[in-house]
């Protein structure tokens, strides 16, 4: 009695299907296939993922640890001056935090960064300097 109950909406899907002509199931594909006007503007590249990633693990005392992984932020030195430096549009000092580093040096070309055990060097984009020469016509 199961089977008849299980058979029977897929045989009366397949009859009723069954008298359509190829003329018309072009025609259906056809609306399926065209593109649908919305009316919001998206741009859908940019919505982030609604997905979370979970990594577990366990930390020295047996005790769970769930995280998510962020995503990687890039650094850019903008500028760097006295025991300051511009990271990303904003001014750091020697002992501030940018996206979990500390920053524990600043030097002319370069800061250094620490995350954890973790020590990252980030450099000062190298520019190429046009130093007008001056001749002297004696």
């Amino acid at each position: 009695m199961k089977i008849i109950y299980f058979i029977l909406p897929f045989v009366l899907s397949i009859y009723s299907y069954a008298e359509l002509s190829i003329e018309q199931i072009n025609k259906m594909v056809e609306k399926i296939q065209q593109k649908r006007e919305t009316k919001m503007d998206i741009d859908y590249k940019s919505v982030p993922t609604p997905f979370i990633i979970i990594k577990k693990s366990e930390d020295k005392k047996g005790k769970t640890i769930i995280s998510t992984p962020t995503k990687p932020v890039k650094l850019h030195i903008s500028a760097i001056i006295n025991d300051s430096v511009n990271i990303n549009g904003k001014w750091y000092s020697l002992g501030d935090s940018i996206n979990e580093y500390t920053i524990i040096e600043i030097k002319d070309r370069f800061v250094k960064l620490k995350k954890r055990k973790n020590i990252v060097e980030l450099f000062f984009p190298k520019r190429k300097l046009e130093i007008p020469q001056i001749k002297i016509h004696k």
